[in-house]
């Protein structure tokens, strides 16, 4: 069986379209993509990244609110309209939360210096930054030009419901209840909303960690290759 990759923007339709007509199988990784696909009369299946493992119970996580409120941001900041989201944030949250982030990325060294209070973290193996920041509670996405981000899947296997911040992706934690979809100058009202219904979230996102791991995830896949 042969695979060939190709990412929608950076081909034009009529070409696309070709190649994809040749397939047996196109796969898209969101609700979004495949209704853009099917604007080009071709058909997808969805199958999301997935996660490989739950690295903690619903107990566990329940007992995170009896330690001091960790918030947690996984990700490179790729755009200049995400490093000014996270400062923006970053400056609300500074002396009222323990915040965790991702060393890493063109902006690290001025953000860095800038908000030094901030526990940056760059471990040399995830099972090291796993244990570094799992007892968060809530993660924090700010992701733009996005359809499906694998940060979704990260702070899910740690059963951390989401704030979300940016375009495409934003309709994954709305439809299945995982966090807030907000601007950051509304972080404070938002993390006590999630804090206020914390177990229904907790529920939710566990929800969801289970319906993603990647043996389910793949399913539809495996079943095509089975036939």
């Amino acid at each position: 069986m042969d695979y060939l990759w190709l990412e929608l923007p950076d081909i034009r339709p009529e070409i696309f379209r070709e190649y994809a007509f040749l397939a047996d199988l196109v796969i898209s990784n969101s609700e979004i993509l495949q209704k853009k696909l099917l604007k080009l009369e071709i058909e997808s299946i969805i199958i999301s990244i997935g996660l490989e493992k739950i690295y903690v119970s619903l107990q566990e996580k329940l007992n995170c609110l009896d330690s001091e409120i960790s918030l947690l941001h996984a990700g490179k900041l790729q755009h200049k309209k995400e490093f000014l989201a996270f400062s923006k944030i970053a400056e609300q949250l500074a002396g009222r939360y323990n915040f965790k982030s991702y060393q890493s990325g063109k902006y690290k060294n001025l953000l860095v210096r800038r908000f030094k209070w901030i526990d940056w973290y760059n471990f040399p193996s995830s099972d090291k930054a796993v244990n570094h920041i799992k007892s968060c509670i809530i993660g924090i996405i700010i992701r733009y030009k996005a359809h499906n981000p694998a940060r979704l899947y990260y702070h899910a296997s740690m059963l951390q419901p989401i704030i979300a911040i940016g375009d495409y992706w934003t309709t994954e934690v709305k439809k299945n209840k995982i966090g807030i979809v907000t601007e950051p100058e509304n972080i404070d009202q938002d993390i006590n909303i999630i804090l206020n219904n914390y177990k229904t979230y907790l529920c939710n996102i566990n929800k969801y960690a289970k319906e993603n791991l990647l043996d389910k995830a793949y399913d539809a896949l495996i079943n095509f290759i089975q036939k």
